[in-house]
């Protein structure tokens, strides 16, 4: 479950890279040469924020990791 919840997040915080107007990824990897460099880092901060948002909101509906029991001896 830790993996499916990893798999979502990350591809919901590069979802603004793809999604980026006009040209999608495309736009952002010509704003990392030059123009729109802050459009560039914005996306990478607002990719960022959802990551973790996401991460707390199945936190906190699937609620803590159980811990793995300890071997007895």
């Amino acid at each position: 479950m830790a993996t499916l919840s990893t798999v979502l997040t990350a591809a919901l915080a590069l979802l603004p890279l793809v999604a980026a107007p006009p040209q999608g990824l495309v736009f952002w990897l010509n704003g990392l040469r030059g123009a729109s460099l802050a459009l560039a880092v914005s996306s990478v901060l607002l990719g960022c924020a959802v990551l973790v948002l996401v991460r707390y909101l199945l936190l906190a509906l699937l609620g803590p990791r159980p811990k793995p029991a300890r071997a007895t001896p």
